[in-house]
């Protein structure tokens, strides 16, 4: 703590003091360059005027003795800079400002022989970063505005952004993580690593389980964004909190004269096509009626000094989603598994084994005096099959439906900038939106049959706030103050949580808490067959806000521009409610009968875990400080040396109610105390997340830059659930988690809990064998990413740039959430030894991951010319790693979780080959166009533009994995991954219904019936030799267009579009079922994308 105090001090010092230092320009821009006679030779003191064009705002600097100009922290945008001097010809020069450029522009000058003036059209070298080694994609808002976006997100567009690996948008269950936006990786850097800012402020939520449904605190519009930037590998030490992407987005503000929309875009299932599934199970196409719906107006309030921005965009969703599950057969839910039953349903059960005797049942039936009544009860509420499987297996994924998504959202944008003097420039932003929004379960109703905590019924409010002021004290002194306020609120209900049935009225002994809602507990039959009742971590809340502030100072001068800034986000507070099972869950597995179906009947619970209702209190602050050197070595070469240091504070509890898992000796628990930050949080702080940064640009010419740079980076807030949250143990907040042992359940379902199950006061601290204790490594850095890169950017033809990079990472210290208190394994077979047997289930958090990603990435990009803008993206690369991808779908934790070494792998997110492609092009016809200028055909033809965007990608990979029986014999509390043997060489069939072969799968015996397996099951508490993410599924391939008419009017213009999202309505499918020990492995009944869908829209712009 001493050594982060000393540098904030330190650095304090610097800013304050006068030497040379230029702002951090995280939304703003910086245009610099040499100025020079014709001779070559570098001339000072000539007068450098930049004027916006919009705004009228303008600043003058004069170059220095060297002969160089820098205006710094300018607001981005269109402007017009004018280069004079005595005796020689004025010149001016259109160029473009990009939020958190740094552009350069060379000028030199002639000796004046007449009274003349040369204009220059936008810089031939615009698309080259001949300052900057940082790899960046600048978005402008001619392509936010003229793409089609699905949804209107416009995070949609970073598809198109080499490196840069990203689902599109969709509600379909075979996502990744379905619902949510801002959600990417880049590099090789997990996805919950991203920064994102929102007119120079950080704008990441960090609740401890992204239930906002983005990793962004507001999410504007699109009719809000001017622009944004991303940069894939921001070698600048002025960004930091993330070791991922940065992707800065500036708002639009109001200009010198007054501009307004007015919009609605809208989709019908009239327009649209049925999905695969549903054509499949002759269900009707699903509903699929939008209305997005606003205005905005912006103009000036005096002219050239004070502007106004005002949007409201509302957004009403109806939208059917695919949802194929199993349900049990009639003859199940009684426990008739006879041979002449099974052989009439065209199932195969095994021998169902009686408890009491050790022997089968007579005819391989249950007597009905044997069925547990709770267990009965619940089974009725499951609806029956209504997929029939030709093949056989009706057993499995025998159950479809078109479910409802409902989400309705109003957002609220205002924006004023003040110019008072050419000195001073002051801006505020507010933004609000309030999201409602439904996303229904497999089955509905009561039954519901969800278990992603991202469906349910969510309530989702943000604010946004942030106050700039940027003022020149000179023409090398600039310093630049943000004050920023961000708040969101998400509370998360099951659906049922308005019913009057509780969970308590199912299985006895479960807290009737009003809080806590209606609704079923969940209940598992193994993961092979079917489940019922809700998500186990509803309902859920949390309220995260933070004040930010971050001030720069700003002298320039000569070759060398130093850059210091200090930024804290201080206080943070989150108060949350995010515990599991606080209607208790059930799980059935094969362990008393050997049939899932068969130990449920009889009410055998194989884990049980039930907790009280929490809140939590969560305290933490961030601070960081840079200093950045850009130097320009030669007039072609210029380096970026910089050094960063980032202080996180551990998060504390504000009661003290936190404990951690110390694991010396036998194991304890130790309590928060009053006093330090590492007694109150039982971690101990980080306080050398320094992170250097060096980076070159080389001009060997006008049209081309070589550019290379390495940097070190830190996370500075974990978003990865409730797992590492301290202060979710006992006895603050008490989570059951019984395992069945020794032939004895965990529970009886007709028994239910104990009445004294929950009792704080009843908890042995030497006997914590049923309790669920969350722990994190007390002396722990900070996960930790090295990049690098060297690339090429070159300017051919007219308007064309190509560029080619080589990118590589290597992450360390990454956060890794294992069960401390596995079995030992020995020999890959486990134990059943425990190394601290008076403790059950411990989710330990330690940082002990690691992965690398190398990989070339190429683009290409045609600025508008002839009316053709055009941008092609290119990505060839590696990702591995041992860590699971967390708050997605990933290929869960290593069998072992002492030995990583068989977990290292392609990660969750690896995809090699990537492509994309988007255009935006005017049809040269009509009024000032190359062709049909008058007549009727000028008036029929003319105005009409088309854009498209093409994405290719590879499959995600999946990890083949033994089942949960299996898996659970290795770890009993469900951490750890239980992976087949690799007998032949794996087969990828293709087909939905056959992915990859597994005999057990009839649908892979009818297909691919000259195949043999290539796995084979390990024994039961064996680990098999296969290893992480072998195989891929599905891959992506899809194209939407869009077409779009200008019809002028009387001083305002009308603009129709037309849209079509998937063109040739390919379908996108999720993965395959990998769970080996099923009769269905292998088999795809879900999608990760939409069937093709039209959208319509009329806007009135003036």
């Amino acid at each position: 703590m001493r050594r982060a105090i000393g540098f904030f001090a330190l650095l304090a010092v610097f800013c304050c003091s006068g030497c040379r230092s230029l702002l951090g320009q995280v939304n703003t821009a910086s245009l610099s360059g040499l100025v020079a006679d014709s001779s070559g030779s570098a001339m000072a003191g000539i007068h450098v005027k930049s004027l916006n064009r919009s705004t009228g705002y303008s600043r003058e600097v004069v170059t220095d003795r060297s002969g160089y100009y820098t205006l710094s922290n300018m607001p981005i945008g269109s402007y017009t800079v004018a280069v004079e001097g005595d005796g020689f010809v004025e010149t001016d020069e259109s160029v473009e400002l990009n939020v958190g450029s740094k552009a350069r522009r060379d000028f030199t000058l002639r000796i004046k022989t007449l009274q003349q003036v040369i204009h220059v059209r936008e810089h031939d070298s615009a698309g080259l970063s001949a300052d900057d080694a940082s790899l960046s994609t600048v978005v402008d808002q001619n392509t936010i505005a003229n793409t089609p976006l699905y949804l209107r997100n416009w995070d949609d567009l970073l598809r198109t952004v080499a490196g840069v690996q990203i689902s599109r948008y969709t509600e379909q269950a075979g996502s990744s993580a379905p619902g949510r936006t801002g959600d990417f990786n880049v590099n090789g850097v997990h996805s919950l690593q991203n920064n994102f800012i929102l007119d120079g402020i950080d704008n990441n939520t960090f609740s401890e389980n992204v239930q906002e449904l983005s990793t962004e605190a507001a999410h504007p519009s699109v009719d809000v964004i001017q622009q944004f930037n991303i940069i894939t590998n921001p070698y600048s030490s002025e960004y930091g909190r993330s070791p991922g992407a940065v992707v800065s987005i500036n708002t639009k503000g109001g200009t010198d004269d007054v501009h307004g929309v007015v919009y609605e875009y809208i989709r019908n299932s009239f327009f649209d096509a049925n999905d695969f599934f549903s054509n499949r199970y002759g269900l009707p196409r699903p509903e699929n009626n939008h209305n997005q719906f606003g205005a905005s107006i912006g103009g000036p309030v005096r002219h050239d000094r004070l502007f106004y921005f005002f949007n409201y965009e509302g957004t009403r969703i109806r939208e059917g989603v695919s949802r194929t599950s199993t349900v049990p057969l009639p003859n199940e839910r009684v426990g008739d598994f006879s041979p002449a039953t099974a052989a009439a349903v065209g199932v195969t059960y095994p021998a169902i084994v009686d408890p009491a005797t050790g022997q089968p049942f007579p005819d391989n039936q249950i007597p009905r005096s044997d069925l547990d009544p709770a267990i009965q009860t619940i089974l009725s509420l499951f609806p029956l099959p209504n997929v029939p499987h030709p093949q056989g297996q009706n057993d499995l994924n025998n159950y479809a439906r078109n479910a409802l998504t409902t989400d309705d959202d109003d957002s609220y944008d205002a924006r004023v900038d003040w110019i008072p003097s050419p000195n001073n420039v002051i801006f505020g932003r507010y933004n609000y939106s309030n999201r409602n929004r439904i996303v229904p379960g497999y089955l509905g109703g009561l039954a519901d049959g969800a278990t992603n905590s991202a469906w349910g019924h969510l309530f989702l409010r943000s604010n946004s706030f942030v106050v700039g002021w940027t003022h020149v004290f000179g023409s090398s002194v600039v310093n630049d103050l943000r004050l920023g306020f961000i708040r969101d609120h998400a509370v998360s209900e099951q659906l049922p949580f308005s019913l009057p049935q509780t969970a308590d009225q199912y299985i006895s002994g479960i807290p009737d808490v009003p809080a806590n809602g209606g609704g079923l507990p969940l209940i598992k039959f193994s993961s092979a067959y079917a489940f019922i009742g809700s998500p186990i971590y509803l309902p859920k809340q949390q309220t995260p806000q933070q004040f930010q502030y971050n001030d720069t100072l700003v002298i320039s001068r000569g070759k060398h521009n130093l850059k210091f800034g200090v930024a804290a986000s201080a206080p943070m507070r989150n108060i949350f409610q995010d515990e599991a099972a606080v209607r208790g869950s059930l799980d059935f597995e094969s362990t008393f009968t050997h049939f899932a179906y068969a130990d449920g009947l009889l009410g055998l619970v194989n884990q049980v875990q039930l907790t009280n209702s929490d809140v939590v209190d969560q305290r933490l602050w961030i601070a960081a400080g840079f200093v950045q050197d850009d130097w320009r070595v030669l007039p072609q070469l210029t380096l970026n040396l910089g050094l960063r240091y980032e202080f996180s504070a551990p998060p504390v509890e504000g009661r003290n109610r936190i404990a951690n898992f110390d694991p010396a000796g036998n194991g304890s628990l130790i309590f928060a105390q009053p006093g330090s930050r590492a007694s109150r949080a039982l971690i101990d702080p980080s306080t050398m997340n320094f992170g250097p940064r060096i980076g070159f640009a080389y001009s060997p010419g006008a049209h081309t830059v070589l550019r290379g740079g390495y940097g070190i980076y830190y996370t500075s807030v974990e978003r990865i659930g409730s797992e590492d949250e301290l202060a979710l143990n006992p006895p603050f907040l008490v989570n059951r988690q019984v395992t069945a042992t020794a032939g004895t359940p965990a529970l009886v379902a007709k028994d239910g809990f104990p009445e004294n199950f929950l009792d704080p006061s009843a908890i042995d601290y030497s006997n914590l064998q049923g309790f669920h204790i969350r722990a994190v490594s007390q002396h722990a850095p900070s996960p930790t990413v090295q990049q690098w890169s060297i690339g090429l950017q070159d300017e051919f033809a007219d308007h064309w740039t190509a560029q080619l990079d080589y990118v590589g990472t290597k992450s360390t210290h990454l956060d890794l959430i294992y069960n401390y208190n596995q079995p030992f394994i020995a020999g890959n077979k486990s134990t059943g030894i425990v190394p601290y047997p008076d403790f059950g289930y411990v989710e330990y958090t330690a940082p002990v991951g690691y992965g690398n990603y190398n990989g070339l990435q190429a683009s290409l990009s045609r600025r508008t010319q002839s009316g053709l803008t055009l941008r092609a993206a290119f990505t060839y690369s590696r990702s591995l790693d041992d860590t699971p991808e967390e708050l997605e779908e990933s290929s869960g934790g290593a069998p072992n979780g002492r030995d990583l070494s068989t977990w290292y792998g392609p990660s969750d997110f690896n995809v090699p080959l990537r492509a994309s492609a988007n255009f935006i092009y005017e049809l040269p016809f009509g009024h000032g166009k190359t062709m049909l200028q008058h007549g009727p055909l000028s008036w029929l033809l003319g105005g009409f533009r088309t854009s498209g965007v093409y994405t290719f990608y590879n499959g995600i990979p999946y990890q083949v994995n033994a089942g949960s029986a299996l898996s659970d014999s290795i770890d009993p509390d469900g951490m750890a991954t239980d992976v087949p043997n690799l007998i032949g060489k794996p087969h990828t069939v293709g087909s939905v219904d056959c992915w990859f072969y597994a005999s057990q799968n009839q649908a892979c015996r009818s297909d691919a019936h000259n195949l043999a397996d290539s796995y084979s099951l390990p024994n039961p508490g064996s680990i098999g030799d296969l290893g992480r993410n072998t195989m891929r599924g599905p891959h992506t391939n899809v194209f939407d267009a869009a077409l779009l008419r200008e019809i002028p009017l009387d001083r305002a213009n009308m603009e129709f579009r037309w849209e079509v999202f998937n063109v040739a309505n390919t379908p996108l499918f999720g993965p395959p079922n990998s769970d080996f020990s099923s009769g269905v492995a292998g088999q795809i009944t879900s999608l990760s994308g939409d069937q093709r869908t039209m959208q319509f829209a009329l806007r009135l712009s003036f």
